[in-house]
């Protein structure tokens, strides 16, 4: 072998070596632009998960407090029956005729 063929053995490895570093740094690049781009995206379904989590808590208590404003108007209606039963027996009795 004479040293143009060595020289020329030598540039051809030197351009092989240089293209490959080159395509694996850009292949790094587009990497980390996948990453950030799929960290972001995972970020943003977190943040929504939690914004539904907040909705879904506030949703709950305010069911609960509408239960519970049932629950006493249930409460309340129940004794006012009552009253009211025992209003229409006492109006009975008022329009009976006396007893003899």
């Amino acid at each position: 072998m004479d040293n143009t063929e060595l020289r020329l053995m030598r540039e051809q490895i030197t351009s092989d070596f240089q293209m490959t570093w080159k395509m694996m740094g850009a292949t790094a690049d587009s990497v980390e632009t996948l990453r950030k781009a799929v960290d972001q995206g995972f970020a943003d379904v977190a943040e929504r998960l939690r914004q539904v989590e907040g909705r879904m808590r506030l949703t709950e208590q305010r069911f609960d407090a509408m239960l519970q404003a049932v629950e006493n108007q249930i409460a309340r209606a129940a004794p006012m029956e009552l009253v009211l039963e025992l209003r229409a027996r006492v109006e009975a009795l008022e329009r009976r005729p006396p007893a003899a």
